[in-house]
C-alpha cells in the first residue's frame, strides 16, 4: 500500500507555473487558487468518486489487522462472517484510535499511536515532531473553516517569524479586519488554553478574549482558557516574538491545548474540535 503523497503547495505550484497569460484562471490570485484547490480536493475524496464497495479480507492473525484496499476512504458497515455464512455486524465508533506504528523500507519506526512522524528517524518522537504533525493538522482544519465562512485565508510556514510578519505586512495592506495567527501546540501539562496578544493593542486583546471564550466553549475540558499581553521582558517573550513584527493586522499567538495534559485531544476529531472553536471566536470578533 502507496503512503507516498504529493504536497498540495507542490499541485498549486506548477499549476500556476505552466499556465499561460491568457487562461481562465490567469487573473486569480494564490488564495483563490488555494482556496478551490482545499475545496477540490474535498469534493473529489467525498462526493465525485465516493462508491459503496463491499469486500472480505482475511484478518492477519499476528497482529489482529487488516490491509486496507488503497482506494478505501471510509466504512459504512462492518462486520464477522460466521460458520454459518450471515455477515455479524459491528458496532462503530469513530472516537476510538488504536492506530498501530509502521516501518519504512529500512525497518525505521516512522509512527506511533500517538498519530506523530519521527521525522529525524532517530526511533523517538520528539514533543517537537508531535506538535509538528497536530500543529500542521489544526492549520488546516482552521484554514478549512474560515474559507467556509467566507474569509481568505494566506497560510505562510515557510522562513523566520520575521520573514512571516514581512509578509502579513505586505499582503494587509489596504484591508481591514486582517489578523495574524502564529500556531503552536504546547509540550508539558498545563491544565489552560494562551491567546496571547500584544500588550498595547485594544483589538488583540478583545480578539484573544473571544478566541479563548470561544474555545472554551467548544472543547470545556481546556480548564481556564485566558487571554494573555505579551511583553518582551517577561515569561511570555517567547509569544511576543512570534508577533512583535506585526504592523496593522491584529496579531495573536495561539496555545489552546498542552500536549501532556490533553493528549485525549491529540487525534482528529480533538484537533477538529479545537479548530471549530478558535474559528467561532474569530467569527464573533469580526462581526462585533
Amino acid at each position: 500500500m502507496a503512503r507516498n503523497t504529493v504536497p498540495l503547495n507542490q499541485i498549486i505550484s506548477d499549476f500556476l507555473i505552466t499556465m499561460a497569460d491568457d487562461d481562465y484562471a490567469s487573473m486569480a490570485s494564490d488564495i483563490q487558487v488555494r482556496t478551490h484547490a482545499l475545496r477540490g480536493i474535498r469534493e473529489i475524496g467525498f462526493d465525485m468518486s465516493n462508491k459503496i464497495k463491499s469486500i472480505k479480507i482475511e484478518v492477519n492473525s499476528s497482529n489482529n489487522t487488516i490491509e486496507l484496499p488503497d482506494d478505501f476512504v471510509d466504512l459504512s458497515k462492518v462486520g464477522v462472517v460466521g460458520s454459518d455464512g450471515i455477515v455479524y455486524v459491528l458496532g462503530q465508533n469513530k472516537n476510538i484510535n488504536q492506530s498501530r506504528a509502521y516501518a519504512n523500507a529500512s525497518g525505521t519506526k516512522v509512527g506511533s499511536s500517538a498519530d506523530a512522524v519521527d521525522s529525524d528517524g532517530d526511533g523517538v518522537i520528539s514533543w517537537a515532531e508531535k506538535e509538528a504533525i497536530w500543529t500542521g493538522r489544526m492549520a488546516i482544519e482552521l484554514e478549512i473553516l474560515l474559507l467556509e465562512m467566507g474569509y481568505d485565508v494566506l497560510p505562510i510556514s515557510d522562513g523566520s517569524y520575521k520573514y512571516r510578519h514581512q509578509r502579513v505586512n505586505y499582503y494587509s495592506e489596504g484591508k481591514t479586519n486582517t489578523i495574524y495567527l502564529a500556531l503552536h501546540l504546547n509540550a508539558g501539562g498545563g491544565e489552560y488554553g494562551s491567546f496571547f496578544y500584544h500588550y498595547a493593542s485594544s483589538q488583540g486583546k478583545e480578539l484573544a478574549g473571544m478566541m479563548a471564550n470561544s474555545l472554551y466553549r467548544t472543547v470545556s475540558t481546556i480548564n481556564d482558557t485566558k487571554a494573555i499581553p505579551a511583553k518582551s521582558q517577561d515569561w511570555t517573550a517567547n509569544a511576543w516574538n512570534t508577533i512583535k513584527g506585526v504592523g496593522r493586522p491584529v496579531a495573536i499567538c495561539c496555545e489552546p491545548i498542552f500536549m501532556d495534559t490533553h493528549h485525549n485531544l491529540l487525534n482528529p476529531h480533538g484537533i477538529k474540535q479545537i479548530s471549530i472553536g478558535m474559528a467561532q471566536g474569530i467569527k464573533n470578533w469580526v462581526e462585533r
